[in-house]
């Protein structure tokens, strides 16, 4: 594959605003210099992932991870580096320009290629929905007078339409170059069939409603059943039809609008869970930007955390019949495991949130959602709508199935409101409703695992090894760059870590004079890890009152340790020789040398 040019790489860095990239992916705040939020690689209570702007790097102390915005995109989209690079140039407007020459169709990477199909998919899908014939002004009156959106609406947010005719999409992706091993991989066709074209389309004649990750990126579709839907379609009774799970398109890591609302919600906004796609187009174009949908049939933990980067609150307005009140049910088992502040907004007996917009606006929703109540308000109401009729052995069950639900919260405060609401629901005592959660807990049903406390960010050096320190300095301050220049370090360094195989390739750029920018040295390291160690020193804040006094301190150490061991290696060779052999003179002297090296090791030199 041909190699991105430096230019490219450099310009893409320049442009590419890791707090604006990072900023889709978690909700930052400025922390003093930097931007502070929750980790986007992991889950964790307190933030522990921090960007810093001015170096362009971020730093997970939850996870270790570190590095600039190349690698912070590798590490959450699982790119190579260079996929990384074209990812982020298409992002921030950079033409990419290689060493020898632009790459054919064959060697851009697949997953860049999905992206590409994606959004030529994504277009013409949206042509067909406007084009001046028979079909395309169904499916329009279809959206506005059968569905009752505006065409604004649709323009808005891409909506298209999957021609009954099963070859013309797949012509129109062959002219644009894409091979057969993209098409294969696009989730837009179902298998191969003899003919022309030798692939048939999963999607006709249904409404296309485009699928987005938060990189504003299509990456999949839904696809709504019309009066347009061909008989021998054989989803045809399907009502959604959604993508195939692809390398882009995982269900339980996609939430449907996260892409609008996420910017929405940032600094104390909630989210509004409603139940399908169409439903939060209803709520957008209503008004009400901060409506998403899980994607999938089920929520999955994956999915909240997403949501938790961004807020912690999520009002659920989901369908007022039996089965709407279910799936909301299941939410709340997630949310106590990953800490998401759900309020649940139920809504008349058989009604869904795009029968109240189109009928009394968004005022109605906002007033519902006023009225939201707690998890255990909603749980309880689910699970015994009638508590004073239950018997002793149903009302057992439902305490049983409520303490199996509470075992989950990570506040014990929290638990202990809800005991008291369940107490009051049921006419009871709180005290026996918590000595009866007692011993349900000792029959062998132990209370939930609670996340681990994100480890706390350094504030100051504690470095372990030499080595790791002066490449700190070195990376951190240009005066000790300079005195490295003066002074070869190389010739000290025993070690064979990381760390040590890093600083002896900056000392020799330094005192070679090739090197240039503590940046290129990182787009010149061989390994992840090496990368990954440059990211997570420079991104350190350390004051250090005098940089030269530590640096000179810890090269002393630096020759004492190599001069020990050296002392240690040259004994072993003297007891291995015979007494009177002439080379033991010459040993004695190093060894005299060496021990000189401990009490007065050489001197850093001093530059003005």
């Amino acid at each position: 594959m041909p190699v991105i040019s430096r230019q490219t790489i450099d310009e893409v860095r320049r442009r590419a605003n890791i707090v604006e990239i990072a900023g889709k992916y978690t909700a930052l705040k400025r922390a003093g210099r930097e931007y502070r939020g929750l980790s986007p690689f992991t889950e964790e209570k307190t933030p522990s992932f921090f960007v810093n702007p001015e170096k362009n790097v971020f730093s997970c102390f939850s996870t270790q991870e570190a590095g600039d915005v190349f690698g912070f995109v590798q590490k959450l989209e699982h790119l190579s580096f260079q996929e990384a690079v074209e990812h982020l140039a298409d992002r921030v407007g950079v033409q990419v320009e290689y060493e020898k020459g632009g790459p054919s169709r064959q060697e851009i990477s697949l997953r860049k290629q999905l992206f590409e199909v994606n959004a030529q998919a994504a277009a013409f899908f949206a042509g067909q929905f406007q084009k001046e014939d028979e079909a395309g002004a169904k499916i329009r009156d279809y959206w506005t007078n059968g569905r009752g959106f505006q065409m604004e609406t649709a323009k808005d947010v891409g909506i298209g339409f999957a021609p009954v005719d099963p070859t013309l999409l797949v012509d129109f992706l062959r002219k644009k170059g894409f091979e057969e091993k993209v098409l294969d991989a696009s989730g837009l066709f179902y298998e191969r069939r003899s003919g022309r074209s030798g692939f048939f389309p999963r999607f006709r004649g249904r409404l296309m409603i485009p699928i987005r990750d938060v990189q504003e990126r299509t990456i999949a579709f839904t696809a709504r059943v019309t009066p347009l839907t061909p008989e021998d379609d054989k989803t045809k009774d399907a009502k959604y039809v959604n993508s195939p799970e692809t390398p882009l398109f995982q269900k339980r890591r996609v939430v449907f609008g996260l892409d609008r609302a996420g910017s929405v919600v940032r600094g104390g906004g909630r989210f509004l869970l409603v139940e399908g796609q169409l439903d939060v187009i209803r709520c957008w174009e209503s008004g009400i930007p901060e409506a998403i949908a899980l994607q999938g049939t089920a929520a999955g933990e994956e999915q909240f955390l997403l949501l938790k980067r961004y807020c912690n609150g999520v009002d659920v307005l989901l369908d007022g019949d039996r089965a709407g009140k279910g799936a909301a049910f299941k939410l709340l088992p997630i949310g106590f495991q990953t800490g998401v502040d759900l309020r649940f907004a139920p809504l008349p007996e058989g009604t869904d949130p795009d029968d109240l917009l189109r009928e009394k606006g968004a005022a109605a929703v906002e007033e519902i959602r006023k009225n939201a109540g707690s998890p255990i308000h909603f749980a309880l109401r689910y699970m015994a709508p009638e508590p004073l009729a239950l018997d002793v052995a149903s009302r057992s069950a439902v305490f049983e199935e409520l303490y199996g639900l509470l075992r989950q919260l990570e506040s014990d405060v929290t638990r202990k409101d809800f005991f008291d609401e369940a107490a009051r629901y049921f006419r009871s005592d709180t005290q026996a409703v918590i000595n009866d959660y007692t011993r349900f807990l000792k029959k062998g049903h132990p209370s939930g695992q609670r996340p681990q406390e994100a480890a706390a960010p350094p504030s100051d050096l504690r470095l372990t090894e030499n080595e790791e320190v002066l490449l700190f300095l070195a990376l951190q301050f240009p005066k000790i760059r300079e005195i490295f220049s003066q002074t070869s370090i190389c010739e000290w360094i025993t070690e064979e870590s990381p760390e040590a195989r890093l600083l002896r390739r900056l000392g020799s750029e330094l005192i070679e004079g090739s090197f240039t920018t503590v940046e290129d040295f990182r787009d010149e390291c061989e390994t992840d890890q090496e990368r990954s160690i440059l990211a997570r020193l420079v991104v350190r804040e350390v004051d250090l009152e005098d940089p030269e006094q530590t640096a000179e301190r810890v090269f002393h150490e630096l020759v004492r340790k190599f001069a020990s061991k050296e002392i240690t290696r040259l004994v072993d060779t003297m007891n291995a020789l015979p007494a009177g052999d002439p080379e033991l003179r010459s040993l004695q002297a190093r060894r005299r040398e060496l021990r000189n090296l401990i009490h007065q090791p050489p001197v850093l030199a001093n530059i003005a």
